[in-house]
C-alpha cells in the first residue's frame, strides 16, 4: 500500500467490520458500552476543531456534535512509505499529539495513538506513570 489516503480507508473499513461483528455477536446490554458508540472520521485534509494537528483519523464517541481534541478517544496517524526506522522518525508526531490530548483531557490517566505504516500497525500508549 503506497498511497496514504487508501491506507486511511483501509484502516476504516477494519474499524467498521469490527464494530459490525460486536454488534452482531453481543447482547443488547453489551451493545450499549461496546464499540459501535464510537465513530471513525478520516480528517486528513484539515485541523481537528480547536487544534493545529492535521491527524490522519480520530475515533471519538458517537454523540459528539463535532469531534474537538477535548473529545477524542484515539487518534490514528498513517504513513504510505516503509522503512526499517519509519517509527522512530515519526515518534516526535505521535508523541505530540499524545501531549496535545492530554492538554485539551487533562484527567485523562494514558492516551492512545494508533501508528499505521505500509501493512503494519503500532498502538502507542502515553500514560501518567514515571
Amino acid at each position: 500500500m503506497r498511497n496514504k489516503p487508501v491506507l486511511v480507508k483501509y484502516f476504516e473499513g477494519i474499524i467498521r467490520m469490527a464494530q459490525y461483528a460486536i454488534a452482531s455477536l453481543s447482547s443488547d446490554e453489551q451493545q450499549a458500552w461496546s464499540m459501535p458508540a464510537y465513530l471513525i472520521k478520516e480528517n486528513q485534509s484539515k485541523a481537528v476543531a480547536d487544534s493545529s494537528h492535521k491527524v490522519d483519523c480520530k475515533i471519538h464517541f458517537r454523540h459528539s456534535q463535532q469531534p474537538t481534541f477535548g473529545n477524542i478517544h484515539v487518534l490514528v496517524e498513517a504513513k504510505s512509505e516503509s522503512s526499517s526506522t519509519i517509527f522512530d522518525a515519526n515518534f516526535g508526531q505521535i508523541a505530540d499529539y499524545g501531549h496535545s490530548l492530554w492538554e485539551c483531557q487533562p484527567t485523562r490517566l494514558f492516551v492512545a495513538v494508533l501508528f499505521i505504516y505500509s501493512a503494519e500497525q503500532s498502538l502507542v500508549v502515553f500514560t501518567r506513570d514515571k
